[in-house]
């Protein structure tokens, strides 16, 4: 089967991303060049101070500082907010990773990849440090280490949804449905209204022989959706899998109507060929 896997991939949220005992919400969808640079290196460097540490109560406050400049993507607020913490603790896990979860969402992964050695060091067991990282290495086209990345996300956290979703969408998009099933099932199951994780999902359950399951989803997805290739999969399979040519024609005609390019448009004739 042709289709073509999503550039979506999930990032553990700062404020949920090195904890284990807590669910992993959805972040942003990586963008960006991967040339680009930045110009801030000092808090690279680290900072060592004698200063006193802050309380429990002090840092939990930094904490929420921080996760508020991440969710405000202001880099000038983040940097200020981090290097609080990294003033007194230069491997705080959290900050670390907060700082690479801001560059990967710019599509800074070089930077991103820094910040991430250093989060590793004393993190290497955080589940959202290693989905992280996975989602640097899948965009880099390193595709079986970001594998063992989300594995040892889902080792060290069972329940998180990012881990699983990130290691489920790499199998669909190599074929390996059998192995993606069960991820693309949890993943689904938590965030039903994400068109990338149901698209996958009905992807992933035609492949393994569950058509009349994809239909079902495909069905709720083609009513708002300009997505050609996807409209072109369903067609295929009510046409192929589920022998409804009228659903299937109905199908053809959205497509149609959508003004497809390339090879969409030499599927189509072929489908509108054997329905007549």
């Amino acid at each position: 089967m042709r289709f073509k896997l999503w550039t979506f991939l999930i990032l553990t949220t700062f404020a949920l991303s090195c904890t284990s005992n807590k669910k992993s919400e959805k972040g942003e969808i990586v963008e960006g060049s991967l040339s680009q640079e930045s110009d801030d290196d000092a808090l690279l460097e680290g900072l060592n101070t004698e200063q006193q540490k802050s309380s429990p109560k002090e840092l939990e406050s930094k904490y929420q500082k921080l996760a508020q400049a991440l969710k405000s993507k202001s880099e000038k607020d983040l940097l200020d907010s981090a290097s609080l913490i990294l003033f007194e603790d230069p491997d705080d896990v959290r900050t670390l990773n907060a700082l690479a979860l801001f560059y990967i969402n710019r599509g800074k992964l070089g930077l991103a990849k820094q910040y991430l050695a250093r989060a590793l060091k004393k993190g290497a067991n955080e589940p959202g440090v290693q989905n992280n990282l996975g989602i640097v290495l899948a965009a880099e086209g390193n595709q079986d280490e970001a594998i063992a990345a989300f594995k040892k996300s889902l080792a060290a956290d069972g329940g998180n949804i990012a881990a699983a979703t990130n290691l489920g969408l790499i199998y669909a998009k190599y074929g390996a449905y059998t192995k993606a099933l069960p991820l693309l099932e949890r993943a689904y199951d938590a965030n039903k209204s994400d068109p990338n994780v149901a698209t996958a999902y009905a992807v992933t359950l035609r492949g393994t022989n569950n058509a009349a399951d994809a239909a079902k989803i495909y069905k709720s997805l083609v009513v708002n959706t300009d997505d050609v290739a996807m409209l072109m999969d369903y067609a295929e399979m009510l046409m192929y899998e589920l022998k409804s040519e009228s659903e299937a024609r109905n199908v053809l005609n959205k497509i149609r109507f959508l003004d497809p390019r390339g090879e969409i448009v030499d599927r189509v004739i072929q489908l509108e060929r054997q329905l007549k």
